[in-house]
This record gives structure tokens, C-alpha cells and sequence, in this order.
């Protein structure tokens, strides 16, 4: 059965017009294709969920305290106030409160925040 179509009956110049206007007609095609998919995934990565609405609710509370103890850390860093090594614990104790945070565990961050106590050396000179 012949087709209706057929590409051998034009000349060489109408082949290579024809062929030049169908990898550009499959090009804006495809970068519709990808400029579909972009969005599809972006409003699906995008979109709030219960967490994130949580999350958004409770972070002036967490970055507040984080503040205080960053603050905190480096200023007992810096005078060497206390040891190292409990500085990394506190910095430690932090981070999983700020993970704490980013699940919408408000409530559980603070009380770990509150839980971190740093005492300072006391002097020997004293």
C-alpha cells in the first residue's frame, strides 16, 4: 500500500527545506516537553505541606534561641571560657535541635535548646 506521502518526488533543495523545518518543529517541541516537565516538577517540589506550614510556624522560635547559642559558643570559643571539647558537644546538641526544627518538632527543639548548658572554667587564680 503506498503512502500518501511521498519524499522521493521533491527535489533535492525541497528535501533539505523539508528536513530543516522538521528538526526545527521537533526541537520547539521537545523544549515544550522539557519546559512542561520543569514545571510539573517544580510545583510538586514546591508545594506546602503540613511539615513545611509547621516548620514555617515555629522557625522564629528555634532561630532565636539557635542565635543566642551561636553567639553563646563563639564568644566562650573565643575567651577559651571553656573546653573545647564541651563546645562541640553543644554545638553537637544544637544541630540536632535544628533538625529537630526542620521536622515541625517545635515544641521538642526548644527543650533540647533549654537542655544545653555551658559552664565556663573557673580560674585558677580565683
Amino acid at each position: 500500500m503506498p503512502s500518501s506521502f511521498r519524499f522521493d518526488t521533491f527535489s533535492a533543495d525541497e528535501q533539505t527545506t523539508i528536513k530543516r523545518l522538521f528538526f526545527r518543529t521537533l526541537g520547539v517541541y521537545s523544549l515544550l516537553v522539557l519546559m512542561l516537565a520543569v514545571v510539573v516538577t517544580a510545583r510538586t517540589h514546591l508545594a506546602p505541606t503540613a511539615a513545611v506550614a509547621a516548620e514555617r510556624a515555629g522557625s522564629p522560635l528555634c532561630a532565636a534561641r539557635d542565635l543566642k547559642l551561636v553567639m553563646l559558643i563563639e564568644q566562650l570559643g573565643e575567651t577559651k571560657a571553656v573546653p573545647g571539647e564541651q563546645l562541640a558537644d553543644a554545638f553537637f546538641t544544637m544541630t540536632n535541635a535544628r533538625e529537630l526544627c526542620r521536622a515541625g518538632r517545635v515544641k521538642d527543639a526548644l527543650a533540647v535548646y533549654d537542655g544545653i548548658t555551658i559552664t565556663p572554667i573557673q580560674s585558677a587564680a580565683k
